[in-house]
């Protein structure tokens, strides 16, 4: 079980969901204050 929790922070890092969040934030910030 000590193996596999270290692959999935491992995976998620690589993992272009985490690219893609960051602009998402972006825009959201933005909505809000319109």
């Amino acid at each position: 079980i000590k193996k596999t929790t270290d692959t999935t922070p491992a995976t998620i890092k690589p993992t272009p969901t985490t690219k893609q969040k960051p602009p998402i934030v972006a825009v959201q910030p933005i909505v809000q204050q319109g």
